[in-house]
């Protein structure tokens, strides 16, 4: 485990009704404006966003004015057939809004949110001046797949940052060395995904279809919890604190969850037998492979 781990807020629910366990909707200004408060008072202060999550950027730059702050966000996404030129000149432009919408004339990390342009050299020599320029202190990708970014030499060690999704049933981050090699190249990690758009914590919730044996998996975390001395929050932040990763994404949509989250992060680190919740080999691990329920 690092001496030293961040949670970051996610605006995900800020500007969109994100989440297949969400029956709140979309957050209001007000509602957004108190978590964000009350997260930075908890003594955290990364908030990751992005452009795609319609009004988020603006609501965090319009809360988080004056107040001291870490922002990551992400490029605009462009068209996988387009020339480099093109494709430059969005990321470009998509980068000068998101500023523009969240106040700032540098933000602390951009995330490249297209994982196959790693591979494309024009749009990696263009993120490198991203911070070259100061509009980003360090560059990163958001990814699902990590087989072929650890198969880029060049992309590893132009990275300060990968997010990518990390939780109980996803543990691919600790096969094959992956974190390690990570490590290796002084790449950082953070988590995402870390409650599976909250199915891990509200399955019986959910609007898509659950196969059975990720189903028994979820019963099983759950009675678990209900047979030890620790909450389902706290089983799923003790893992992601106690593998080495460097922070972690979390979204909420009330206070509720909020303190219940920043008090299981509080709490010290414990041993527990996580391999038996493991289902790397699923492809319903990640959510492209999901089916809505008819």
């Amino acid at each position: 485990m690092h001496n030293y781990f961040e949670l970051a807020l996610g605006g995900a629910q800020f500007g969109m009704d994100y989440g297949v366990t969400n029956k709140v909707g979309t957050l209001t200004s007000d509602q957004v404006e108190e978590l964000i408060t009350k997260f930075i008072e908890c003594g955290h202060k990364w908030i990751d966003t992005a452009p795609a999550y319609v009004d988020s950027e603006s609501l965090i730059g319009d809360v988080t004015s004056g107040i001291e702050r870490k922002i990551s966000t992400k490029t605009v996404t462009v068209g996988v057939d387009e020339t480099s030129d093109i494709k430059i000149m969005k990321l470009e432009n998509g980068l000068a809004k998101s500023l523009s919408r969240l106040g700032e004339r540098g933000i602390d990390i951009l995330y490249l949110h297209q994982e196959e342009l790693l591979n494309e050299e024009p749009i990696m020599a263009w993120l490198k001046t991203v911070k070259s320029r100061g509009k980003a202190k360090e560059i990163g990708a958001s990814i699902y797949n990590y087989d072929a970014l650890m198969e880029n030499t060049d992309a590893l060690k132009s990275l300060d940052w990968i997010q990518a999704p990390v939780n109980l049933f996803d543990q691919r981050i600790l096969q094959d060395n992956t974190l390690s090699k990570l490590n290796h190249y002084g790449v950082k990690v953070q988590a995402r995904s870390i409650f599976l758009q909250g199915i891990l914590l509200n399955f019986k919730d959910s609007t898509i279809k659950i196969p059975d044996a990720i189903f028994e998996k979820l019963k099983r975390l759950h009675h678990d919890s209900l047979n030890s001395n620790f909450t389902v929050y706290e089983i799923i932040i003790n893992f992601i604190k106690i593998i080495g990763v460097d922070s972690a994404v979390i979204g909420v949509t009330s206070m509720e969850e909020l303190m219940q989250l920043h008090e299981a992060w509080a709490k010290p680190c414990f041993e527990y037998p996580y391999d038996k919740y493991a289902c790397n080999n699923n492809p319903w691990i990640l959510p492209t492979s999901w089916v809505k329920k008819k």
